[in-house]
């Protein structure tokens, strides 16, 4: 059984019916019908913001609602009597199924998104080394990979996310390269950064995980943004 149904937003009570009870819900079916293996998908909001590196080791520092939803799913798993339990924590996800009409929750949507436009963006933190994204081409790989796999461990918990640490002005400068946008990429310090942390998957990378290139990722998305959302896409002369 692979858990991914989640809700992102709302307000509270929203939020404990679309994640707490129907996680609960699933893991009694599951319980019932004496499913052996499951994977559950949360996300690295659980964390909140913990600061530069997050590992499966990072204590959790101010979560939003959403984020302590997932924690108590991953609690609920964790306790079930299913047999075998993998929880595998996202980072931002991005594919063809990415909505570029509203980018104002991204930091990283919105720069892509200007990028696409051919406007100017203003890089804030140009130096800073950033994972927190995955393809999803490559979730589904690992997923794939996890389900042949013969053993398991009784428990485990794993982090995921881009294998390379590439700079914000590397990254925009990929996906300026691949859209074939004119747009001016201005690196600016402005002494107050952004909530942004890198990912160690270390752990993951023991189970088999091995996603392609961060820069493979970053051009196949924009590829796909263009050809999806057209409208949206930098028309280079």
């Amino acid at each position: 059984m692979i858990h991914i149904a989640a809700g992102l937003t709302g307000n509270a009570k929203t939020l404990i019916h679309d994640n707490i009870e129907a996680t609960k819900k699933l893991i009694r079916y599951a319980e019932k019908v004496k499913i052996k293996r499951m994977i559950y998908l949360s996300t690295v909001a659980v964390y909140g913001y913990t600061g530069k590196e997050l590992s499966e080791d990072s204590n959790p520092i101010n979560p939003s609602v959403y984020g302590m939803t997932k924690h108590i799913c991953e609690s609920l798993v964790k306790e079930s009597e299913i047999p075998e339990k993998l929880i595998i924590q996202l980072p931002k996800m991005i594919g063809p199924f990415v909505h570029m009409e509203d980018t104002s929750g991204s930091g990283f949507l919105t720069m892509t998104k200007k990028i696409l436009q051919g406007e100017t963006v203003v890089c804030y933190i140009p130096e800073l080394q950033y994972n927190n994204y995955l393809h999803v081409s490559e979730l589904e790989k690992f997923l794939e990979h996890m389900l042949l796999c013969e053993e398991w461990k009784r428990n485990e918990k794993i982090l995921v996310g881009a294998r390379e640490r590439l700079t914000m002005m590397e990254i925009l400068g990929i996906m300026r390269d691949e859209s074939g946008s004119k747009s001016e990429i201005i690196p600016r310090c402005n002494g107050i950064l952004p909530e942004c942390f890198l990912i160690n998957i270390s752990k993951a990378e023991t189970l088999g995980f091995t996603p392609c290139s961060a820069e493979d990722m970053l051009r196949r998305f924009i590829q796909e943004v263009r050809i999806e959302r057209g409208h949206y896409g930098y028309k280079a002369e």
